[in-house]
């Protein structure tokens, strides 16, 4: 119990962490689609760059995820729509990595 409680002040912590201001890019994770919508966890990571990117006007995003078996879309993608339709996020900022399998292979 206390390995797991000291775990999840971490994650938590981790969640609250603020990003340095003015950074020249930001890596959105892919984490699972329902056809072409974002999941719950992956809605709010777009909407927290979202946020960033707002605020931060020289910033790219790296939309990172690909394409799973029960996916219509790449998860890269859905991020864009999310990014340029729901936020007014200008397409020219956001750069797509759709070939990525899973954590691993998105961050390489």
């Amino acid at each position: 119990m206390t390995y797991f409680a000291i775990t999840e002040v971490k994650i938590i912590g981790a969640m609250r962490a603020r990003a340095k201001e003015d950074l020249d890019y930001i890596i959105v994770l892919g984490a699972g689609l329902h056809g072409t919508e974002p999941s719950n966890p992956y809605k709010a990571r777009i909407e927290r760059a979202a946020m960033y990117l707002d605020a931060n006007d020289g910033t790219i995003v790296i939309a990172s995820g690909g394409q799973g078996k029960f996916e219509q879309i790449s998860e890269a993608e859905c991020a864009k729509r999310k990014l340029t339709s729901k936020y007014g996020i200008d397409e020219s900022r956001i750069l797509l990595e759709e070939k990525s399998t899973d954590t691993e292979d998105n961050l390489r």
